[in-house]
């Protein structure tokens, strides 16, 4: 179906196709209302993830939600907006967690949500009733990492990605299977 990017100003891009073509993905602006991230014209220097919704038997029209993490606060907060052209994100919920997270991403078409911490903890929630459990423990004896994001593979199990720092200040990425 394509990728979907936010910009720091809250403006939403649909990459459309499988793959990029000639090694580049061809973006374009959504119509409609841009996500509201930044105070001020400020650039947003927090984490979001978006997702396609409402596609499943029963749910409602089509649209997409993204979860934001606003810069120091323990928790996670929900937009929604339909596919119309003039359609504006509203905020559909809100929801505490034990640690701030650093990263999100969507899991299980969008009916999960994944949290990655500071320390390298993952947290699930689900998007249904927003009920959040730990799903991986805090990567201890890794302290130089900068964890990055987290999903799922096809097999079910987690994949985590973080940034390694040199003391030469060289950085590598790890991909962390468990």
């Amino acid at each position: 179906e394509g990728l979907l990017l936010v910009t720091g100003s809250g403006v939403t891009l649909e990459c459309p196709g499988a793959n990029p073509m000639d090694g580049r993905w061809h973006c374009v602006p959504l119509p409609g209302g841009k996500l509201p991230l930044s105070k001020n014209g400020q650039s947003f220097s927090g984490a979001v993830a978006v997702t396609r919704a409402g596609r499943q038997a029963g749910a409602f029209a089509p649209g997409l939600r993204a979860a934001v993490l606003f810069p120091g606060e323990a928790s996670v907060t929900i937009f929604s907006r339909t596919v119309h052209a003039t359609a504006t994100w509203l905020p559909t919920g809100e929801v505490r967690v034990a640690a701030p997270a650093v990263a999100a991403s969507f899991a299980a078409a969008g009916e999960h949500l994944l949290l990655t911490a500071a320390d390298g903890s993952v947290a699930q929630m689900m998007m249904a009733d927003g009920i959040v459990s730990e799903i991986a423990v805090s990567a201890v004896g890794e302290p130089s990492h900068a964890w990055k994001g987290s999903c799922r593979l096809p097999s079910g199990s987690l994949a985590r990605l973080a940034l390694s720092t040199s003391a030469s200040g060289l950085s590598e990425a790890k991909f962390i299977l468990g």
